[in-house]
């Protein structure tokens, strides 16, 4: 087998592969990876975690990613959450927890994923990162559940969000 560990990398790097101002990545990064059969890639597995994950020069807080799989004609197990304390006792969070499908496998196409995302007192104005144009002053928190699912291509999402305290701007 081979593994691997990797302290404090800068993830400044994944701005230059998504070149989309709206997402300007920061934070240093400590990476684990192992895999038992590099030749057959099977049983494998990484966690990554970054102290502060920063996002277009603001804290969003502690990202722990986790992935293991037995082999990419399996379903690669995947949970990631993001942590914020915002004073004290009061913490915001969105974890996500699922699979992605490498190949067909049952009911799923290839390169497709199956996750349930949780959100609680997340803050609102995340989602102007998400909105190119017209909106403004977000504030508020978010909580809810939604699951997200299908091709990467063509992703379906259901779920609820309830919004806490919620403000949006409709510039016109």
């Amino acid at each position: 087998g081979l593994s691997a560990y990797l302290n404090n990398f800068d993830i400044s790097f994944l701005n230059k592969q998504l070149n989309d101002d709206r997402f300007v990545f920061g934070g240093k990064y400590k990476i684990y990876a192992a895999v038992e059969d590099i030749f057959k890639m099977e049983n494998f597995g990484a966690t990554v975690m970054l102290d502060t994950f920063m996002v277009t020069g603001e804290n969003r807080g502690v990202l722990r990613i986790e992935a293991l799989g037995a082999s990419l004609k399996e379903p690669i197990h995947a949970n990631v959450s993001l942590l914020k304390l915002e004073s004290l006792g009061d913490t915001s969070k969105i974890v996500a927890d699922g699979y992605y499908y490498p190949s067909v496998f049952g009911k799923h196409k290839e390169n497709s994923i199956d996750v349930n995302l949780g959100l609680t007192k997340y803050p609102f104005k995340t989602l102007q990162l998400l909105i190119s144009e017209g909106t403004s002053g977000y504030k508020g928190r978010v909580d809810g559940s939604v699951h997200v699912e299908g091709p990467l291509d063509k992703i379906n999402t259901d779920g609820s969000l309830r919004l806490r305290d919620a403000e949006v701007v409709v510039d016109y």
